[in-house]
This record gives structure tokens, C-alpha cells and sequence, in this order.
């Protein structure tokens, strides 16, 4: 079977990571966090969970990876977004009549529905967080722009170490003591589409960043040998996330 659904439990509550990376939550803040999501439901590898046109739902994502794509009318598609732990799926097309984008399960994932009357009761009751998640907002704005500059500007190893920089940081916001390696779970094709490249393109330009001693690749496996360098190829600053603003409204 595709999905598979489980009663709702906080082993399954949204990974707070995301929340954390700008302020300490209070127990009432985590359980709220926890309590947003309905069933939980397991997708196995390359399954879609929403297509595009379907109902605009919210999903939030506990394990695995997930990309979210948009259609052409000769019925190709272009990756805009690569999902990890704690990401909110969907909600950018909460104000739309009908979801602008396909996600797909880029590995076995476990994912939750979040009704839109959950979240507005957040915004109600819990402002700081509803605050945070604005923010959040706000970062994927940050990360969209760097992607078009790149898109518009920059070199294609300059984008690819943007992008592999960019998955490592997002790891180490679930984990501050992850390695400098990670299983990367895109296609050459899925890793073109998000950086405007042809595919032939990234493999020899992963060839490139190899043979200059900045990364290792072995199958799916990506180490990062020489994070200075390859965050001065990249081309963009490390952005740091401000952290506990004293203009955050006061825990409830």
C-alpha cells in the first residue's frame, strides 16, 4: 500500500528545529507545535502526496525528504523546492482555491495534515509562535532570492556549491553535530531543475568541485572535504539567524 496512517502521537510532533533556530520554546509552545498535525501518514519513495490543482492542504513533514515541483503546459516539470524535517509543505497556497504546486516523496517520509482552523488557532493563542512562523517565511524569501541570483548570475559551480551548502546548513539546524557528509537523495535530472542547468552540466561540474578537493561523491553520498573553499566558491555569505529578537511578543 502507498500510505499508511497512525494514530497521532508526540514521537510524531513537528520537528521544533525550525522554531528553535530563533528562540527557546516553552513546554506550552512545544506541545502546541505538537499538537497541530492529525493522523500521521507514511509515503514510501517517489509517491506523490498532493498533486498540483488538488485541495491547497498543509502537511508538515516529520522524516525523510520531499520536493515540491510545478507543471508546464507540455506537461514538463521544474523542481522549485527541496524539503527536510520540520518543514511546513503547502502553505503558500493557503490563500488559493487549489495547491500551485506537486510534492513528492523523495524517500519513504511520514507526514501530517494541518487544518488551516490549526493554525489560525496558533496565530490565537500562541503569537510568539505565530511570529516565528512568519520569520520562517521570511528565511524561504532569503533562500529563494539567493536561488534566483544564482540562476541569473552565477557560474555553474558557484550554484552547485550554493545548493550543496544550503542542504548541509539546513541539516545542521535539525542536528548541530551533523557530519560534514550527507545522503542526497536527488536525481541529477531533479538537482538541474533546481539549478537551471542541464543535467550533463551538474555531473561534470560535481567532477569539477572533486577534482579540486572540495567535495567526495560516491553514489548518493556527499562529503564536504573543504567547507571554507566551497562556502567561498558558493559565492554568498553564511547567513546567521537572529535569535530570541527582543521585539518577539512574550511566551504565553
Amino acid at each position: 500500500m502507498t500510505t499508511n496512517v497512525r494514530p497521532f502521537s508526540h514521537r510524531h510532533a513537528p520537528s521544533p528545529n525550525r522554531f528553535v533556530a530563533f528562540a527557546d520554546l516553552t513546554e506550552a509552545e512545544l506541545n502546541a507545535l505538537g499538537h497541530l498535525g492529525a493522523d500521521v501518514v507514511t509515503y514510501s519513495r517517489d509517491k506523490v502526496i498532493r498533486h498540483e490543482g488538488d485541495q491547497p492542504d498543509v502537511f508538515m513533514l516529520h522524516s525523510g525528504w520531499v520536493v515540491s515541483s510545478g507543471s508546464f503546459d507540455d506537461g514538463s516539470r521544474q523542481v522549485v523546492k527541496v524539503h527536510l524535517p520540520g518543514d511546513l509543505m503547502g502553505a503558500p497556497s493557503m490563500g488559493y482555491t487549489a495547491a500551485a504546486d506537486t510534492l513528492t516523496a523523495l524517500t519513504d517520509v511520514t507526514i501530517s495534515r494541518i487544518v488551516p482552523e490549526a493554525i489560525a488557532r496558533l496565530f490565537r493563542e500562541f503569537p510568539r509562535l505565530a511570529m516565528i512562523m512568519f520569520l520562517l517565511a521570511q528565511e524561504e524569501r532569503i533562500i529563494l532570492m539567493e536561488r534566483l541570483m544564482s540562476v541569473g548570475r552565477r557560474r555553474g559551480a558557484q550554484r552547485l556549491s550554493a545548493f550543496l551548502l544550503h542542504i548541509y546548513d539546513r541539516l545542521c539546524l535539525l542536528d548541530p553535530d551533523w557530519p560534514l557528509s550527507f545522503e542526497l537523495p536527488l536525481t541529477l535530472d531533479q538537482i538541474a531543475d533546481v539549478l537551471g542547468l542541464h543535467a550533463v552540466h551538474v555531473s561534470r561540474t560535481f567532477s569539477r568541485l572533486e577534482q579540486q578537493g572540495l567535495i567526495h561523491r560516491e553514489h548518493k553520498r556527499i562529503d564536504l572535504l573543504n567547507l571554507d573553499e566551497l562556502r567561498k566558491q558558493a559565492g554568498f555569505p553564511q547567513r546567521r539567524l537572529l535569535r530570541n529578537a527582543a521585539w518577539l511578543p512574550q511566551p504565553i
